[in-house]
């Protein structure tokens, strides 16, 4: 009989753990996404403003499953995101699993030139849709940077502005930087902008305008070995070749002294 009642007993604790178990709610995991810049190659123009509405992540690779972050993406001037600056387009908790892609809407865009007078920017595409690949945790906060290279993204003909974005899609936690400092010769030294390529190739990964003091950061690279390049109007074209990127790491590639540009 005491045998019976023990098992009885145990059997009773069990079935409690499961149910507990079961009423238990799974946390929800935190999504967000920020938005960083590459310089535009384009002397007459100050600014670059884009105008988000949406922003979208979805479960699936189709087109289904989208789950909105944000119903307002607000509005951006991506040629004050440089040297690693971020501004948030939305932040979401959503249900912990695996996600395939990214969707922005777009309203509008326009550019500010040197003479303050603004010009629209015909957009080839209202959406923009990446294929990346992520999982959010239960509990965790996951914040993805959207890299967008206004260099790549903006031309004008005749006269005419055309924005076709062009990005790339990071982790923030997976990633690491290259940060330096080039001894600038005086105020009147011209716009430098320092590129980051992938080793062995020629297309650049990112790139940054150095700030006044002559100081960058190259942010938001993927672990590798890649090669830099420092470009200013006039002076002799500055490469450093082979430094690795270790996530969550800032590697200074310069030193202190900085390296001086010759004419």
């Amino acid at each position: 009989m005491k045998t019976i009642v023990k098992l009885l007993v145990i059997l009773s604790v069990v079935l409690s753990l499961i149910s507990c178990k079961k009423d238990t709610p799974v946390s929800d995991a935190t999504l967000k996404v920020s938005i960083t810049d590459a310089p535009s190659d384009l002397s007459n123009v100050k600014e670059v403003w884009i105008n988000f509405d949406t922003v979208s992540v979805s479960t699936s690779s189709s087109d289904t499953g989208w789950v909105n972050l944000s119903a307002d993406g607000g509005t951006v001037n991506l040629l004050a995101l440089t040297n690693a600056a971020l501004q948030d387009l939305g932040v979401a908790s959503l249900t912990p699993g695996h996600y395939a892609q990214i969707r922005f809407a777009v309203n509008s865009s326009w550019v500010i030139l040197n003479d303050n007078s603004r010009q629209d920017a015909t957009l080839n595409s209202n959406t923009v849709k990446l294929t990346k690949a992520f999982d959010l945790t239960e509990g965790i906060t996951t914040e993805l940077i959207v890299d967008f290279n206004v260099a790549h993204s903006l031309t004008v003909t005749n006269g005419v502005y055309r924005m076709t974005p062009v990005t790339r899609i990071v982790q923030k936690n997976t990633t690491g930087a290259l940060s330096g400092k080039i001894a600038v010769p005086d105020a009147s030294t011209p716009k430098i902008v320092v590129s980051a390529f992938k080793d062995g190739e020629t297309t650049a990964v990112t790139a940054t305008v150095a700030q006044s003091d002559g100081t960058f950061l190259l942010g938001y690279l993927e672990p590798g070995v890649y090669d830099i390049k420092i470009e200013a109007d006039t002076y002799q074209a500055y490469d450093i070749a082979d430094k690795t990127v270790t996530a969550g790491q800032t590697l200074d590639i310069t030193g202190t002294a900085g390296v001086t540009l010759t004419q």
